[in-house]
C-alpha cells in the first residue's frame, strides 16, 4: 500500500540539510562591515573585550507557546575565552599586537544590551570604560565582542535550540549570533558585523532529542553540545576580524 509522505517531515528533512550547508559560513551582515584601509593602516595596537554570558541557553519551540520551553546551563567563562583567543589569533596574523583587556563582563553585558539601536553602535553604552582602557594601554583601537539580537531578523545570540513538531523534535541547532565592533581609542566606530551562524546538532552516539528540553541535559549531550557552540564562537569571531578589514 502506498505511503503518502509526511510533509512536515520532508521540511524537516530540509531544514536540517539547509542548516548543514549554512554550518560554518558566516551569514550576511549589516551596517559598516568593514574599515576604510587608511583607518585600518592606522591601527597597530588594540585591546581585545569579550562580553559573552557564563551561561548557555537552551530553548524548545513547540507548535505552540504551551509547548516551549527554556533553560539555561553554566559554561563559565569558556565563551569569552574562546573568543578572545581567535580575535587574539586573527589580529596576531594581520600584524597587529593584541592586548587582552579585563572588565567586568556581567555589568558592561548588561549595559551593552540596553542600547536602542543594535546595529548603530551600543559601544556608547559603555564609552566612558572603553575610553578609559583605551588612554590606561595606549590602544589604537578595541575589539568589541558582545551577542547580537534582533528577533525580527532571526538573529538570537547565542543558544541551542530544538524545533518541535507534534510530540517529536524535527530540527536541533546552535545558533551563534555575535556582535563583533572594532572602534577607535575615541570609541567611535569604525566597522561592525553583527550576525554569525547556525548548525546542526546531532546528539552523541545517534540518540534521538527527546521531546521534553530537559531530558536533552545529560552530561555527553551537554558536553558535545558545548564543544560545538565553542567552534562556532571561533570560527565567527575569527571571520568577523578578517572581514572587517585587519
Amino acid at each position: 500500500m502506498h505511503t503518502r509522505p509526511d510533509p512536515d517531515r520532508f521540511k524537516a528533512r530540509l531544514l536540517r540539510m539547509v542548516f548543514s550547508v549554512i554550518g560554518l559560513t558566516l551569514l550576511a551582515g549589516c551596517g559598516t562591515p568593514t574599515m576604510k584601509p587608511a583607518q585600518a593602516a592606522a591601527i597597530q595596537r588594540v585591546g581585545i573585550v569579550s562580553l559573552l554570558p557564563s551561561e548557555l541557553r537552551y530553548e524548545k519551540v513547540g507548535v505552540t507557546v504551551f509547548n516551549n520551553e527554556k533553560t539555561t546551563r553554566p559554561v563559565g567563562d569558556a565563551l569569552n575565552s574562546v573568543a578572545r583567543a581567535a580575535a587574539e589569533r586573527s589580529l596576531n596574523a594581520a600584524s597587529r599586537q593584541a592586548v587582552q583587556l579585563t572588565v567586568d563582563v556581567p555589568t558592561l553585558a548588561k549595559r551593552l544590551r540596553s542600547a536602542v539601536i543594535t546595529f548603530d553602535s551600543p559601544a556608547e553604552q559603555i564609552k566612558d570604560e572603553l575610553s578609559e582602557l583605551a588612554r590606561a594601554n595606549k590602544l589604537d583601537a578595541i575589539v568589541l565582542i558582545a551577542e547580537s539580537f534582533d528577533a525580527e531578523n532571526g538573529i538570537q545570540g547565542i543558544r541551542m535550540y530544538l524545533r518541535a513538531g507534534l510530540g517529536d523534535i524535527r530540527l536541533a541547532a546552535a545558533d551563534g549570533d555575535l556582535m563583533t565592533l572594532v572602534v577607535d581609542a575615541n570609541v567611535k566606530k569604525l566597522a561592525g558585523q553583527y550576525r554569525g551562524t547556525s548548525l546542526a546538532i546531532e546528539r552523541p552516539q545517534g540518540q534521538p532529542w527527546s521531546y521534553a528540553l530537559q531530558e536533552n541535559l545529560d552530561a555527553p549531550t551537554e558536553e558535545h553540545v558545548n564543544a560545538q557552540i565553542l567552534r562556532i564562537v571561533d570560527f565567527v569571531v575569527s571571520q568577523h576580524i578578517r572581514t572587517m578589514g585587519f
